[in-house]
């Protein structure tokens, strides 16, 4: 694979010949002014003068397939959930059956129970298979001197889950201490936001879905007037991506407008309802402009197009709706904002209160 911007002008074919001859394919970004020419006319000189055949590497506007991803986040989610709930009823449920407290709290080891072994087995698996991936967005964060809500997260349920080792390795080393475990505190935390992420996936699969239902309004084709010499007129189909500003397009009954344009001959209906929400068709006379992607409900319309490819108001909706889908929410921003002084004022505050706990307890 090969790319080359090409020279503007007359230049370019010679330029072509000379890549194809040793790279195939070669991927040509020529510049133009939409007013005088456009993509029809290279590919068609293309065709003629070299031999080869030539197409346009088209931008997609879909936003992307968000499928795999909100798959892969439902994965994780219930597999976190199938570690995560028994942990919930370990610490928050079965503590209150009174039969089941007495087996739960039953010492293995010293001071080591049951139930605190069961959660520490339970909550390894979460902590560091569901929750991996927080802990490498906050290592990358960290390693560029920024924080985030990685950094937060991944802070939070570090430090529940190896103060809880240390609570358990400490009760299985003495028969007096006794403490507390929070285990099911990094679980239930990184369950939760698992599951945040997979909702905002699946919302942002939902805007993909519209974004290509909105493609879709957009004909594949269009059939473009040809005037001859002799001013005679023929007919031709061509992509739409090939129309030129000012091309002239017949459009018949139920089929759409393949381009925005303004009517040069014949009178119809409309149906702009997919752009503009209005159920009632809109008449249409010689003079009126049209919007790509509408319906032509009655007469047949001959259209000047006025705006192709990215310039049509269709295109300009679908890349507004991806720039918004692509943009944080304002709440987000925030929390970002936040972060961003919470969590190193968490990392300086955190070692002064271990000591002042530490000393507290030495001198009980």
């Amino acid at each position: 694979m090969h790319y080359t911007q090409f020279a503007h002008g007359n230049g370019f074919l010679h330029d072509i010949r000379s890549h194809l001859t040793v790279h195939s394919p070669v991927y040509a970004k020529i510049g133009f002014r939409l007013e005088q020419t456009g993509p029809r006319f290279f590919l068609e000189t293309i065709d003629k003068e070299t031999g080869f055949r030539a197409r346009i590497h088209s931008t997609d506007l879909k936003g992307g397939d968000r499928s795999r991803e909100r798959k892969e986040y439902k994965r994780q989610f219930l597999w976190s959930c199938a570690f995560s709930i028994p942990i919930f009823f370990l610490s928050m449920v079965f503590m209150y059956i009174p039969t089941v407290k007495d087996i739960l709290e039953k010492p293995l080891i010293n001071m080591l129970t049951v139930g605190m072994l069961l959660r520490w087995i339970l909550s390894t698996p979460v902590q560091f298979v569901s929750g991996m991936r927080f802990h490498i967005g906050a290592y990358n964060a960290l390693k560029h001197g920024s924080s985030n809500m990685d950094v937060l997260v991944s802070l939070g349920t570090n430090a529940a889950y190896f103060y809880s080792i240390y609570t358990a390795l400490r009760a299985s080393s003495s028969k007096n201490f006794r403490g507390t475990d929070f285990f099911e505190t990094g679980a239930m935390l990184i369950s939760f936001i698992l599951l945040g992420k997979y909702l905002e996936v699946f919302a942002k699969g939902k805007t993909c879905d519209a974004i290509a239902k909105l493609i879709n309004l957009q004909p594949d084709f269009a059939t473009l007037l040809i005037v001859d010499e002799n001013g005679g007129v023929s007919e031709r189909e061509i992509s739409t991506q090939l129309l030129h500003r000012r091309d002239i397009v017949k459009i018949i009954p139920s089929r759409k407008f393949p381009t925005d344009g303004v009517v040069v001959w014949g009178q119809s209906h409309v149906n702009e309802s997919m752009i503009t929400g209005e159920a009632i068709p809109v008449s249409k006379k010689i003079g009126d402009s049209i919007i790509g992607g509408t319906l032509n409900e009655s007469g047949v319309l001959h259209v000047e197009s006025t705006h192709v490819g990215q310039e049509t108001t269709l295109a300009q909706i679908v890349r507004l709706v991806k720039t918004a889908q692509m943009a944080k929410a304002p709440v987000q921003k925030y929390a970002d904002q936040i972060s961003q002084y919470f969590v190193p004022f968490v990392r300086i505050i955190h070692f002064p209160c271990f000591q002042s706990h530490a000393v507290f307890n030495a001198s009980k």
